[in-house]
């Protein structure tokens, strides 16, 4: 019934849906941004000596078929890219550390290296 030639048309209600479902993806989007940057600001705001954060290989994560979309949708990069220029704004020291930085198996009073961990 609605077939124009050898294809689809689209119907109102088909247009309706889409339209309603990119308002919905957009607000979400909007959520999340607002999200970073309320997160962000908190983070700053609170005066620290200095922020670091890991460098995370998202390039990787995103092979995962199960987790692609949920990392994509998170902005890892916009939330590095955020801290960073708010901590130099406010004189703040950003430290980015290496990702094989052995953060986990360092004693946190000496310092020691814990190699079976």
């Amino acid at each position: 019934m609605n077939k124009e030639g050898s294809r689809y048309k689209k119907t109102r209600s088909i247009i309706k849906s889409e339209k309603q479902l990119l308002k919905v993806s957009r607000r979400i989007t909007n959520i999340r941004h607002n999200y970073i940057h309320q997160i962000t600001s908190e983070i700053v705001n609170r005066k620290p000596m200095f922020i670091v954060l890991e460098d995370l290989n998202v390039k990787d994560m995103m092979k995962n078929k199960h987790l692609a979309e949920s990392v994509q949708q998170q902005c890892f990069h916009e939330f590095r890219r955020q801290i960073e220029y708010k901590s130099n704004w406010n004189n703040i020291r950003f430290i980015l550390a290496d990702r094989w930085f052995p953060s986990s198996k360092l004693c946190s009073c000496c310092g020691k290296l814990k190699k079976d961990l």
